[in-house]
Parts: C-alpha cells; sequence; structure tokens
C-alpha cells in the first residue's frame, strides 16, 4: 500500500531507523485515512446538491479523484530530494531543518495552499456530515418558506419542490460553536499526513529521502554514460576515434551539471575580444 499512495522504495525504508520506517508507515495509514473521508465529504456535498444516489456517485467520485490526486501529488513530492543537492553536514542539521521551515521555498508554499484548498473544500461539507438531520431540516424549512411565498403567485411554476440549499445549510450551520470546531478538526485531520511527511523530510536523522536521491542519481549516471557509450562508439565508427565525448563535456558532474570543468580558468572578454573571435573563426 504504501508503494500505490507514495511510491516509497521497500528496499531503502527497510535500511533505515525503525523510527524513520515507523513514521512512513503512519504516514501512509493518515493519508489512506485522509483519502476516504475526503471522498466521503465530497459524497455527501453531492447529496446536499442532489437528494439520491446519483448526486453522491458522481460528487464523490468525481471531487474524490480531483481532492485525492492533487494531495497525493503534494505528498509524492516530499518523499523525495533534487539528484544534485548535497546532503546538510550533521552538525547543525536540526536548526538547517528549523530554517527550511521557517523560510520555504516556492514549492513549500503551492504544496501549503493546494492542501489548504482541499482541505476548506472537504472540511465544511465533512462536518455537515454529522448535522444530517438539522442539514435536512434546514433545507426542508426553505424550501417550505419559497413554495408559501410563491403560493398562486407569478412564476410559481418555476419553483421546483425538490429544490436543495447546500450553501444555506453551511451557513446556518456556521453560527453553531459545535460546527466551527468540526471544520478546524477536519483541516487540522486533512493537514496530519503533509505536516508528517514534512516533518520525515527535513528531520536531521531521517536519511531516506537521501538514500533514495542516492539511488536515482546512480540510475540517471548508468543511463547517461550507457548512452555517450553507444554515442562515442556511432563516432568512432564515422570518424575514427577523432572526437572524444568525454573530453568534450562542459560540466564535470554531468548529467547533472552544477560544476563547470576548469572554471577557475575561464577568461571572459569584452566585445571587441568577441568580434576578434568571430573574425578567426
Amino acid at each position: 500500500m504504501a508503494e500505490a499512495l507514495l511510491g516509497l522504495d521497500y528496499g531503502i525504508l527497510a535500511s533505515t531507523a525503525p523510527k524513520e520506517r515507523a513514521g512512513y508507515r503512519l504516514a501512509v495509514g493518515l493519508f489512506a485515512g485522509v483519502s476516504l473521508t475526503m471522498v466521503a465529504a465530497d459524497a455527501y456535498f453531492g447529496h446536499l446538491f442532489f437528494a439520491g444516489g446519483m448526486g453522491v456517485v458522481v460528487f464523490g467520485s468525481l471531487l474524490g479523484y480531483i481532492h485525492f490526486a492533487f494531495y497525493r501529488l503534494a505528498l509524492i513530492t516530499l518523499t523525495t530530494r533534487p539528484l544534485a543537492e548535497k546532503e546538510p553536514p550533521s552538525a547543525g542539521g536540526s536548526v538547517a531543518g528549523i530554517r527550511k521551515w521557517l523560510r520555504p521555498d516556492a514549492s513549500s508554499l503551492f504544496r501549503i495552499l493546494f492542501v489548504s484548498l482541499i482541505a476548506l473544500a472537504v472540511s465544511f461539507p465533512g462536518a455537515a456530515l454529522f448535522y444530517h438531520r438539522q442539514a435536512e431540516q434546514i433545507q426542508s424549512v426553505q424550501r417550505e418558506k419559497i413554495m408559501a411565498e410563491m403560493d398562486q403567485g407569478i412564476g410559481s411554476h418555476l419553483c421546483n419542490p425538490e429544490s436543495r440549499f447546500p450553501f444555506l445549510v453551511i451557513e446556518t450551520l456556521w453560527k453553531k460553536p459545535g460546527y466551527r470546531l468540526l471544520v478546524f478538526l477536519w483541516v487540522i485531520w486533512i493537514f496530519s499526513p503533509l505536516a508528517l511527511l514534512s516533518r520525515l523530510r527535513y528531520a536531521a536523522d531521517m536519511r531516506y529521502g537521501f538514500e533514495l536521491a542516492k539511488k536515482h542519481r546512480e540510475m540517471v549516471e548508468k543511463d547517461f554514460y550507457s548512452v555517450l557509450l553507444e554515442a562515442q562508439e556511432d563516432i568512432n565508427t564515422r570518424f575514427g576515434g577523432k572526437v572524444n565525448l568525454k573530453e568534450l563535456l562542459v560540466y564535470e558532474d554531468a548529467p547533472f551539471n552544477t560544476r563547470f570543468r576548469n572554471q577557475k580558468d575561464r577568461q571572459f572578454g569584452d566585445h571587441l575580444d568577441f568580434a576578434a573571435y568571430l573574425n578567426s573563426l
């Protein structure tokens, strides 16, 4: 289930500390529980719009899949690290993690934004699920009120006796302290997998992300140099080995390309030097 939900590598995870393995297992369980509750909240939102099974199935499957997909994408980005990222020094690692939390990058801000929108979208109908009787009573009273006002009046035939008022339900229930508390608890529940995986990613003693990045770097390097060797063989066949592709690499750490080769010896001229270079071609 861990691989299906969050794409975790069992082999690497098994080599980590027991505390870290337990943390990732708990994160997977929380995400599975949050996913089920998101689908349930979306399905009930469909019931608030359209009484009957059709609204429940359509909203539960459509909105539930959208919320699940976006949330899963946000969490998967926390289980991986950039291939060119260097490991922080062991000393002061916790301080670096705290600074990372206080100064999030753009990806962290977008991740929090998307999860916040998902939490707001499912928390209100999810909390209303616990007030089902009152929600139906609010809708029934509103329908009777509208029908009474339009009885025998102009346009009375335009009023649907099965009309639903989901946003009126939420607005009315919001006046109850218990409903507001439930909305707040739902938001905390939705954020729990994100908070736990963020802790597992930025803590100084967690190794899964770095070990996974190391494995991915080895895979990328293997693929890069295998392609390079194939290209070198083709060039040797055509040009008799006059060109060495390895010597033509601009970067020392290809294919990650973070350090120029002989960067200290590089000299940059002005526009006159550039014109002289063009004339020498």
